[in-house]
């Protein structure tokens, strides 16, 4: 459900708060110690709202941390 309401807010063109939504929800994965799919999904949908707002680095380089973690 977490994941659906960030996508809500990108595609309601409320990226700033999807962005938001995803990074505080990767630090808490990151917190607990989950290295799997939810850590990996986090930083690839991460990586796909930042390149969304701003095509660059950045997101390629999410992109890129949630692929290495799958």
């Amino acid at each position: 459900v977490p994941v659906l309401v960030a996508l809500t807010f990108m595609y309601a063109d409320q990226p700033g708060r999807a962005e938001e939504l995803f990074t505080r929800g990767i630090a808490e994965c990151e917190r607990k110690g989950w290295r799997g799919a939810h850590l990996s999904f986090g930083f690839t949908l991460l990586g796909y709202i930042r390149y969304r707002r701003a095509p660059g680095p950045r997101p390629r380089r999410d992109g890129r941390g949630g692929l290495r973690i799958a």
